[in-house]
């Protein structure tokens, strides 16, 4: 079998970055939630503690208030 065809079908598990994911959530229109909304449908978005402490400290940042 086609190793890219497998590694298509097969669900990843996904780490996206914290900017990616604050600009997601600050706009459903743009390419990160693009990307996020693709990922979280068809794969597993994985990450650290480290990582989900970084996006709760930015995403309460007053810039952020909308």
């Amino acid at each position: 079998m086609n190793s890219w065809k497998t590694c298509c079908v097969t669900s990843l598990k996904l780490v996206i970055d914290t900017n990616i994911l604050i600009s997601a959530a600050l706009s459903a229109q743009v390419a990160p939630a693009k990307l996020v909304l693709c990922t979280l449908a068809r794969h597993r978005l994985v990450f650290s503690q480290t990582t989900f402490d970084e996006l709760r400290t930015q995403i309460y940042r007053p810039k952020f208030d909308r």
